[in-house]
């Protein structure tokens, strides 16, 4: 009786599962899907939080310098680093004008540093793609 009851329970259970996922793919929004390629005219911002990357963001923005698609702007916060991430990034301001670097503001209460910093970035985009 006990196995039966088990075995019914676990039956309705795993039925109820499978339609939820069903109701899910079925019905969920999907993001619209954009061909990028190198002739096309959607724009970009390459957002990237920073804070003490020194030794690494030279490697992120020659990366970032070696994509096929040009209609971007890379934006750079600089997010209260103690090393010399921000003079870094100033050199490569003077190789592309695509490059732009900001200062973060303190954390206000109840955000967490990564976050805002992502934030800020949203807010200084000029264009309607974000790639963080």
């Amino acid at each position: 009786m006990i196995l039966d009851i088990l075995f019914i329970s676990l039956l309705f259970f795993n039925l109820f599962f499978l339609f939820i996922i069903t109701y899910n793919f079925f019905t969920a929004p999907s993001v619209k899907n954009i061909l990028l390629s190198s002739e096309s005219s959607s724009k970009i911002s390459i957002l990237i939080p920073a804070r003490n990357e020194e030794n690494n963001i030279a490697d992120c923005l020659d990366a970032v310098l070696n994509q096929s698609h040009q209609n971007y702007e890379v934006i750079v916060l600089d997010d209260d680093s103690s090393d010399n991430t921000y003079n870094v990034v100033e050199q490569y301001i003077k190789k592309d004008a695509r490059i732009k670097i900001a200062k973060g503001k303190p954390l206000p209460i109840s955000w967490l540093g990564k976050n805002w910093a992502c934030f800020q970035l949203a807010n200084l985009a000029a264009n309607d793609l974000f790639l963080f």
